[in-house]
This record gives structure tokens, C-alpha cells and sequence, in this order.
């Protein structure tokens, strides 16, 4: 029953954005700075990185970080289209516009972007900026789960658990919060610690239900301190 509580709340939302390979390696910015200026889209994007962090002795500059971005997702480059998706949505920068994240999301999330089809889904389940979609929600979960994204796994499991487009299935449900928990995920984590502890989908077993809720302590996930708590640990 407590997991049910737990799982009224929204769906683990949108991840923050990606930030790979921001620091460019000393002595390479000039070069890196050349390639941008001469079309080359992926040093574009790391350009929108470094002003966007202010790394590799680049001042932070969200407006010129917005512009590099725009002009690698001219040429397709997913993570620019990601950043871009990220930004619009929290208006971080910019105006805010969800539609206009909504279509950069969908476009990353088309060119196999985990991140993005997570967040695109989120979008289709809950109709951020298009219409709800439930189908294209599983279906770009369930595809960002498999490439093994966290945060897609627990939001699949969640569909399972609460049976949103597919059948309730609790074994399903637990299959996929053990995957993601198994990879850190605090919040799943904190749902299979329940699971264990209620027999949803598994044999009852408290001595993993504690486990779990102690890893989910340690990132410091709230439900998780309250339930041991509750235990008495």
C-alpha cells in the first residue's frame, strides 16, 4: 500500500541536462573554437558546453551557449538537440517554451538519444507540450530502457506497476525497478524496498526491502530515511 502512495506522486520527471566532455583538454580550445567557426557540429556543441559551464577558462555566456547549440542541432548533432530541449523546457536562458523543447526532445529522442526518449516520453505520458500519448510514452521508455537508462527503466516500471497502456503486472513492474535500482536509481530503489516488503511481484523478503531502502538512504531519497525509519533503523 505504501509503495501505491509513493507511486501517485509524478513520474521520475525530466533528467538535468548531459554534460559530456565539457572540459576541453588544455590547449585545445583554440582548435576546437576553429572547427565550430568552420562547421563542424560536434565541436559546436562542445563550444554551447563550455559557455553553457563556463569550462576550459570560457565564461559562462547562456546566450552565445544557446546559439553554438542551435547551430549543431541544424545539423542533427543529438546532444545539442537535447540541451536545447532541456533549456526551453526550464526556460534556463530563454523564454521558456515547451513546445519548442518538445521538438528538440523528439528529434534527439528519434536519433536514439536515451535521455531524450525518456524525456520525450514523459512528455507523451503527461502531454507537455503535445498531446497524451500513452503508446509513444511505453514505446520511448521502454527503448531507453533497453540501452540501460536508469531513469527510463524506473519510469517503464511504473507504466507495469499502475498498468498505464499495458496490463498491471507487478513481476514486470519489479523486473524493471531491480534494473534500475541496480544501477543507482534511488526512487527505484526505494519502490522494489516495498515491493519486497508488501510481496508485489516477488516473495516477501524484509531483509532486501531493508537493503534497499539503506542504498536509497544513502543518496539521501526522503520516503526511503522515513520508511526506515518507521523500522526502526
Amino acid at each position: 500500500m505504501f509503495l501505491r502512495t509513493i507511486l501517485t506522486l509524478i513520474i521520475l520527471f525530466l533528467v538535468a541536462p548531459m554534460h559530456l566532455s565539457a572540459d576541453i583538454p588544455l590547449g585545445q580550445l583554440d582548435r576546437i573554437r576553429t572547427l565550430a567557426n568552420e562547421g563542424d557540429p560536434e565541436a559546436q556543441y562542445q563550444m554551447g558546453l563550455s559557455h553553457l559551464l563556463a569550462t576550459s577558462g570560457v565564461k559562462k555566456d547562456l546566450e552565445l551557449a544557446i546559439r553554438w547549440f542551435l547551430i549543431a542541432a541544424m545539423e542533427d548533432h543529438p546532444g545539442a538537440e537535447y540541451q536545447l530541449g532541456y533549456i526551453y523546457f526550464t526556460g534556463y536562458g530563454t523564454q521558456r517554451n515547451v513546445e519548442k523543447s518538445f521538438k528538440y526532445y523528439k528529434s534527439a529522442a528519434e536519433k536514439d538519444y536515451p535521455q531524450a526518449q525518456n524525456n520525450i516520453g514523459v512528455f507523451y505520458k503527461d502531454g507537455i507540450g503535445t498531446k497524451k500519448n500513452t503508446a509513444l510514452a511505453f514505446i520511448n521508455f521502454k527503448r531507453a530502457a533497453d540501452k540501460g537508462y536508469a531513469k527510463a527503466q524506473y519510469n517503464l516500471a511504473v507504466l507495469y506497476y499502475k498498468g498505464i497502456y499495458v496490463d498491471k503486472d507487478y513481476s514486470r513492474a519489479a523486473y524493471w525497478f531491480r534494473l534500475a535500482a541496480e544501477l543507482g536509481n534511488p526512487k527505484a530503489q526505494t519502490a522494489l524496498a516495498n515491493m519486497y516488503l508488501h510481496g508485489d511481484g516477488v516473495e516477501a523478503n524484509l531483509h532486501k526491502s531493508v537493503y534497499w531502502l539503506r542504498e536509497a538512504r544513502k543518496k539521501q531519497e526522503f520516503q526511503a530515511t522515513i520508511q526506515l525509519r518507521e523500522l526502526g533503523l
